[in-house]
């Protein structure tokens, strides 16, 4: 009986180590845009980890469909590629942002509350990280500037 309890204390202060190498800041979602149903995430991914990373999938509790995306320049135009992955090197820190990496929130539902507002990011090692977003308004410039014709 000690022993079984002695494996799963093991294995619960190895994914604590594991998700501590991963911390979230700047979690942000911009509310709908009138008429919209979809919508965009943006965040900061750092890696305090002796080990790269890989991000393999987002999932949210608000809206249909999460996808990871990223604009590329493609003769001369800016065009939005959706990634199935992403690696996060040792000490590397990922910018979701405007311009760059973003989450892209499809079929939202438009009734959303602080409970609401929470993605899961998903690494290849099969752990699962959960991210609360702040809301932030369509008048606030640090998210204005992404457009939703992907």
């Amino acid at each position: 009986m000690m022993a079984r309890v002695c494996v799963l204390l093991a294995l619960l202060m190895t994914s604590a180590v594991v998700t501590a190498d991963i911390q979230v800041t700047n979690a942000g979602l911009r509310e709908l845009i009138p008429g919209q149903n979809n919508t965009v995430a943006y965040l900061q991914l750092h890696n305090s980890g002796l080990e790269g990373r890989q991000l393999i999938a987002v999932e949210s509790n608000f809206a249909q469909r999460a996808e990871m995306h990223t604009q590329i320049m493609t003769d001369g135009m800016m065009r939005m590629r959706k990634l199935d992955k992403l690696d996060i090197g040792a000490f590397e820190t990922v910018v979701f942002t405007a311009g760059g990496h973003h989450i892209m929130l499809y079929g939202m539902d438009k009734r959303l509350n602080a409970k609401d507002r929470c993605l899961v990011l998903i690494f290849i090692n099969g752990e699962r990280l959960p991210v609360t977003l702040e809301l932030q308004s369509l008048a606030d410039s640090t998210l204005k500037s992404h457009t939703h014709d992907h």
